[in-house]
């Protein structure tokens, strides 16, 4: 068989319903504490679960009972591994500026994001690597010469062109503006502790993000800036301020 790439990796396991027939079975005998099953083979069958989405992650995943063996290391494993396999992927998302796909990867990586969250009582961009500040410098510094021509509508032209910043925008887009705002900038009581660093480099992103390949249009730029603008529209005036000045 022909190996298989990093980024064809990460669609193996593609929400498709998430009625794999296996899954289902394997999860409802952990359910009823099937002896033959090891935490290992339960914790391999969440994670798989947790990559596909639908029923099977809602109605079995999730609904675990906490009478099963080992419940509370399984489901901390399954919160473990989620993390990992989201800064992992996300990793990857970053470096296809240019791809058509990109806008696909970008959503079943936001999904899978909100599955997490489901897992976690405070859902944060740390969690899920959006707060890396390192790769969010190397998506508006990495030279686009040799990409390749960007194709499709304004949406997919704006993922290829920052497929990172179209991950922050999908995830954010589910929580009200000011959750949104503590997960990109911290708690805004006090703007001398506010965390000015991401919003910087996601600003930079969209400013150095468009290469030549991708038309510069009127309604490409607006469509990457009009979710940030939402954002940062009604900070307080010193954390604006503060930006400029770092810009």
């Amino acid at each position: 068989a022909c190996p298989k790439s990093d980024e064809s990796d990460m669609l193996l396991f593609e929400d498709t319903g998430g009625n794999d027939v296996l899954l289902d079975v394997l999860l409802t005998m952990a359910s009823e504490g099937d002896p033959y099953l090891s935490e290992a083979n339960v914790s391999q069958a969440m994670l798989q679960s947790f990559r596909e989405g639908g029923q099977v992650w809602e109605y079995r995943t999730l609904k675990l009972p906490e009478t099963c063996p080992q419940y509370q290391r399984i489901m901390t494993n399954l919160e473990i591994g989620a993390k990992n396999v989201l800064k992992h992927d996300l990793d990857k998302i970053s470096r296809l500026r240019g791809r058509p796909d990109a806008d696909r990867f970008c959503r079943i990586w936001s999904e899978r994001c909100m599955r997490l969250f489901q897992l976690c009582p405070v859902p944060s961009l740390d969690l899920v690597g959006l707060n890396n500040i390192e790769l969010w410098a190397a998506s508006y510094t990495v030279p686009t010469s040799s990409l390749p021509p960007a194709i499709g509508d304004e949406v997919e032209l704006c993922s290829q062109a920052n497929p990172l910043y179209t991950c922050l925008k999908l995830v954010l887009q589910h929580f009200e503006a000011a959750k949104r705002r503590e997960m990109l900038c911290g708690v805004m009581g006090d703007v001398d502790t506010a965390d000015i660093e991401l919003v910087l480099h996601a600003l930079l992103s969209l400013a150095n993000a468009t290469p030549p390949q991708v038309p510069s249009t009127t309604a490409s730029r607006q469509q990457l800036c009009h979710d940030l603008f939402d954002i940062l529209h009604d900070l307080p005036r010193p954390y604006i301020l503060g930006l400029c000045k770092q810009m």
